[in-house]
């Protein structure tokens, strides 16, 4: 199954730094809640190519940090924004920021977890964590 989150994946992009790697992690946090946020707003608006924008922001900062899941949905509704842009017609984006805005609960959910135990002890390391079926 897709991982939620992988540690272990941020500290080898990174160069091999575990408290770099948790600053990462932190700063990841906050950035996507503020793309999470513009996704919504631009799907308010109905704009579809502020949405793929937002999506794809989402897509390649998951990426960075081994958030599999969260990265596939964002991915999903960047396709479906992206095709709602270019035929000029209205998506219907709440399915795929319900599954967004679930995936994303999961995620904030660990990652909290892990920069409490990584706060508290500097030299846990985390695991991988595999999604919630």
């Amino acid at each position: 199954p897709p991982l939620v989150f992988d540690f272990n994946s941020v500290v080898v992009s990174i160069g091999g730094s575990r408290e770099q790697a948790r600053r990462v992690v932190a700063k990841f946090r906050d950035n996507a809640s503020a793309l999470l946020a513009d996704i919504h707003m631009a799907a308010k608006r109905r704009d579809a190519n502020a949405v793929r924008l937002a999506a794809h922001a989402l897509k390649g900062a998951c990426g960075y940090v081994g958030a599999s899941a969260l990265r596939a949905d964002a991915m999903a509704l960047e396709h479906a924004a992206r095709t709602a842009f270019e035929r000029d017609t209205l998506l219907e984006f709440e399915p795929h920021l319900v599954r967004l805005q679930a995936e994303f609960h999961v995620l904030v959910c660990e990652l909290d977890r892990f920069l409490a135990l990584s706060h508290h002890d500097r030299g846990a390391d985390a695991v991988s964590v595999p999604m919630l079926p």
